[in-house]
């Protein structure tokens, strides 16, 4: 159920990017670049409502919070 515009961003960014399309945000970092986020990215990211890509790296960010929620 993803679309295909979500997809195809994470196939080209992961290829650029070492094999790593996707990757966690942690106090207000991306950490696949170590970025600092805007406040206001970051508080989206929680809010878990659409994935946010870094603005230095282009990689799509999640807020680890989310997913440990939706798994258990």
């Amino acid at each position: 159920q993803v679309e295909h515009r979500v997809i195809s961003h994470y196939e080209r960014i992961r290829g650029v990017k070492a094999g790593v399309g996707i990757v966690p945000t942690l106090a207000g970092r991306c950490k696949g670049c170590n970025m600092m986020l805007s406040p206001q990215a970051y508080n989206e990211l929680q809010k878990g409502r659409d994935l946010g890509t870094c603005p230095s790296c282009h990689r799509i960010m999640f807020f680890p919070g989310e997913i440990q929620s939706k798994i258990a």
